[in-house]
């Protein structure tokens, strides 16, 4: 029962999102207080929010047992259910139009079953999809290894208790906290993005970085258009570009070199990692750009001494 513990631990809403176990309109710093044993826990008891005139605000009633939500609940239910039937159903070989595609379907996973392997971005999540759900299971063990590894202080776990306020004694627990969790975050990522796609993480760093200097470097007038400008040119760029290969960066900033497969751009397109394609997913990964800078632009009128107390 130990090790179920501790995965159950590890996947609770709690760990996720601490809205989804509390009322919205219970402050952060609140749940987290109670979470540790300080305070009082999340419930009728708790700390309300207060709204312009200083009046408790009332929490809120779950939905999750009204009659809208078991409508719900009965809509996706059937709803889903059909997805896969027609999915099933059209695509046996006793369907008419079986023939039509037959040519682009490979043996799958499931007996007596194909797979449309047609497309290639499909194709590569498709066969990847076992070293994706061991990554799920992988990744809160291993960041549990590391809490293990680099605990925090207890300095700051004894400030939870003399003050509730975030940038005063008490919020320096929540600061160190994030600082371990953006530590793992950080090198994780690295050493994901480098397995998925090799040496085109130096491509993705830059993009990142020059997204980054788009909000934090311009004065804050300029940072949506920017933005906006800079998000939609990359989309263009890595279309157009085709990833940036760097056979043709070479052939850029060498023009004299001869093209060559011991050459240093053919070298390291030759380590692309899992997915070679980068650009494509990227597309993704545009729209957290745009989210980050905006809300970035949006924080600095409300400056706080954490960004804890920001995201509250």
């Amino acid at each position: 029962m130990g090790v179920f513990s501790s995965l159950r631990s590890i996947y609770t809403l709690d760990t996720l999102d601490t809205r989804f176990t509390s009322s919205p309109r219970v402050p952060y710093q609140a749940v987290v207080d109670a979470r540790n044993g300080h305070g009082i826990a999340p419930g009728p008891d708790a700390p309300v929010m207060l709204d312009s005139r200083r009046k408790p605000i009332p929490p809120t009633r779950s939905l999750w047992e009204t009659t809208e939500f078991y409508l719900y609940y009965l809509v996706v239910s059937v709803s889903v259910a059909y997805m896969f039937w027609v999915t099933f159903d059209v695509s046996r070989p006793s369907d008419p139009n079986y023939y039509k595609y037959e040519q682009w379907l490979a043996p799958g996973w499931i007996p007596g079953r194909k797979v449309d392997v047609s497309d290639a971005q499909y194709r590569t999540f498709r066969n990847n999809t076992p070293y994706i759900f061991a990554l799920l299971l992988v990744h809160p063990v291993l960041r549990r290894v590391y809490e293990r590894l680099r605990p925090i202080s207890t300095q700051s776990k004894a400030a939870f208790s003399t003050s509730g306020r975030i940038g005063q004694p008490g919020g320096a627990a929540g600061d160190a906290r994030q600082d371990q969790r953006t530590s793992f975050d950080f090198v994780f990522a690295l050493i994901f993005l480098t397995a998925l796609h090799g040496f085109s993480v130096f491509k993705v760093v830059f993009i990142l970085y020059l997204n980054y200097c788009v909000a934090t470097k311009l004065p804050k007038k300029y940072v949506v258009p920017a933005t906006w400008i800079f998000a939609v040119g990359t989309l263009f760029a890595n279309e157009i570009f085709k990833g940036y290969p760097y056979a043709n960066i070479e052939k850029f900033l060498m023009p004299w070199s001869t093209p060559s497969k011991l050459s240093w751009g053919s070298w390291l397109d030759g380590y692309s990692g899992i997915m070679p394609r980068w650009a494509i997913l990227f597309n993704l990964t545009v729209l957290r750009l745009v989210s980050f800078n905006i809300d970035y632009y949006w924080s600095l009128d409300h400056r706080a001494g954490s960004p804890l107390e920001v995201c509250r």
